[in-house]
């Protein structure tokens, strides 16, 4: 069986996505996808933990018990807050999102990075706010935790 590994499963999901809700969406999922990896890592009981625990409830457990970087932790909220704003409103202007993220590890990739990413295209915008949230949690829960990046069933 061959191995798939979820960073290349984002972006090549990613890739194909032109509509910035689907953007936001498997954004917010691929991130709810680590945060439920790392809910099991660090439960003694995995099954004890209730079926409908909301996103919101998982960062804020897996913050309490891991302490992420205060930057992710505050995309992931943001990026929380963009997904339920943009998923219960049909006519929802990205134009008035809030774009203010932590890209400061934009700044440890390339230096010379702007971040002011208000003056990018819509679908470049959304794509840094990726960048600096679903791979950052991608990267520190490989790095800092050491769970593995393949694919598992949860």
């Amino acid at each position: 069986m061959n191995k798939k590994f979820i960073l290349r499963s984002y972006l090549d999901r990613l890739n194909e996505i032109r509509d910035p809700l689907a953007q936001v969406i498997t954004i917010h999922l691929f991130s709810e996808y680590w945060l439920d990896r790392i809910l099991i890592s660090i439960c003694t009981n995995p099954n004890s933990l209730p079926n409908q625990i909301n996103y919101k409830q998982k960062l804020d457990i897996v913050h309490s018990l891991v302490q992420l970087p205060d930057g992710l932790h505050k995309n992931l909220s943001k990026l929380n807050r963009l997904r339920n704003q943009c998923a219960h409103n049909l006519e929802f202007n990205f134009s008035n999102a809030d774009y203010n993220y932590d890209l400061s590890i934009m700044l440890e990739i390339d230096p010379n990075f702007s971040t002011d990413i208000i003056k990018c295209e819509l679908n470049d915008r959304l794509n840094w706010i990726g960048v600096s949230t679903f791979s950052w949690l991608n990267t520190f829960a490989i790095k800092d935790l050491n769970l593995n990046p393949e694919i598992k069933e949860i």
